[in-house]
């Protein structure tokens, strides 16, 4: 586990479904709406259909 900022516990980075982090940008470039897993699992466009994901 990751350490996080004074207070709050640790961060979970093992044995995740989906792994999306704002701060690397092989998961963001830090512009539009394109994410990547970095779990490793190809489950994200299940995932945007599930929440009702919708362009523009």
């Amino acid at each position: 586990m990751m350490k996080t900022a004074a207070g709050g516990g640790g961060i979970v980075t093992n044995n995740l479904v989906l792994h999306l982090d704002a701060g690397n940008s092989s998961s963001y470039s830090g512009s539009g709406t394109t994410w990547a897993d970095l779990s490793g699992k190809v489950i994200m466009e299940l995932l945007l259909v599930a929440l009702g994901f919708k362009r523009g």
